[in-house]
């Protein structure tokens, strides 16, 4: 809708004015889109009549105007995670894991080679600036959403950067000031090549490190499960998950309680079971828990933090690799039958169980200790 409304305001004559261009621009993006228009405001108001939040979730995605402090700390966050950072770990992975980078850079020399672009007229100051003038109205516009609901991404967490992905498209703008640019010194052919060769390369590079390290994780998710699977469910319902797979600086994301607690669902069936990572929570877990368990409207009744107690230690295995070699491995094993999956994902990862109190974590007052296993 803002590009239908720069089209048409840039299509108006100038005769009509400022005002009335602008005008004119607004009314025809209600009329060709007019669900953008009704459909956040129904939304919004179905949620505040029938689906009120309630209990721990009542600040959650609570609208405000955020302060001039809110908005620049938010921006810079968006600014660190959306693009420094990614820069930074496109380096690391291009270094650590060349391949998917050099794959790129062929298949981008092979699709310049057959698009051969034509030379074209050396763009004006303006048509330079809009593209950069563009991309910053679009930042501040994808991001404002966020900063009204108090929301920041993280880089630590791909589960709390997946909405940067609209963020492509101030990148995409800046390229284009980047080759229109470029095109003062060089061919036009030229220009395209390294603006958006080196764009596409990275994309492409990024996309494939991150499916693997995803992949990876999975299958260290996987070969718990199966292990897991296999015991007598020890005299516990809250667990501890001491992942021996951190290895700083290496990229690393913990499992969250709810891919921990549901492993021991996997495993040992529907019981109250409360499971975390060590490493991605505070001492003060068990009771930061029960008070969230407790809260009025709260979707944790199923956990019971005041059981029995115990630390699952998940250790590399004899076939534990970098996620490269341990994804080629697997598919190799999956799709060539090179070896069997389940003694693959046995020599994965070596687990051991200690049941009694959590080193490190503060125990819940009345917690109890008669918990027994189902099996």
């Amino acid at each position: 809708m803002l590009g239908l409304f720069v089209a048409v305001w840039r299509g108006a004559g100038a005769a009509h004015g400022f005002v009335r261009r602008a005008w004119l621009a607004a009314w025809r993006c209600v009329l060709s889109y007019p669900e953008l228009v009704v459909l956040p405001l129904v939304y919004w108001g179905t949620l505040s009549i029938w689906f009120k939040r309630i209990g721990v979730y009542a600040q959650h995605y609570n609208a405000h105007f955020p302060t001039l402090g809110e908005l620049v700390k938010g921006w810079g966050a968006f600014v660190v995670t959306g693009y420094s950072d990614v820069l930074a770990h496109a380096v690391r992975a291009a270094i650590q894991a060349p391949a998917p980078f050099i794959a790129a850079a062929i298949l981008v020399g092979i699709v310049v080679l057959l698009l051969r672009p034509g030379a074209e007229p050396t763009a004006s100051r303006s048509a330079r600036a809009l593209p950069l003038l563009l991309a910053a109205v679009l930042f501040l516009a994808l991001s404002s959403p966020y900063l009204i609901s108090g929301l920041l991404p993280s880089s630590t967490h791909f589960y709390e950067s997946r909405h940067l992905l609209m963020f492509g498209l101030p990148s995409a703008l800046t390229l284009l000031a980047f080759k229109r640019q470029a095109e003062r010194w060089v061919s036009a052919g030229v220009a395209f090549a390294a603006v958006f060769g080196l764009g596409t390369i990275l994309s492409i590079g990024m996309l494939w490190t991150d499916y693997v390290f995803l992949q990876a994780r999975m299958l260290k998710q996987e070969a718990l499960t199966r292990d897991l699977a296999g015991r007598v469910q020890p005299p516990a319902t809250v667990y501890a998950l001491d992942d021996g797979f951190y290895n700083p600086p290496s990229r690393f994301v913990p499992f969250g309680l709810a891919e921990v607690t549901g492993m021991l669902r996997l495993a040992w069936g529907n019981q109250p079971f409360f499971g975390f990572s060590l490493i991605a929570e505070r001492p003060s877990i068990l009771q930061e828990m029960e008070e969230a368990r407790t809260a009025t409207g709260s979707a944790f009744h199923h956990f019971d933090p005041s059981g029995s107690q115990a630390t699952i230690s998940l250790q590399p295995g004899p076939g534990a690799a970098p996620n490269q070699t341990l994804v080629r491995k697997y598919y190799a094993c999956r799709f060539l039958a090179r070896c069997d999956v389940a003694e693959f994902l046995a020599q994965l990862a070596h687990v051991t169980i200690k049941v009694g109190p959590i080193a490190g974590v503060t125990p819940l007052d009345g917690a109890r200790k008669d918990a027994a296993p189902s099996r």
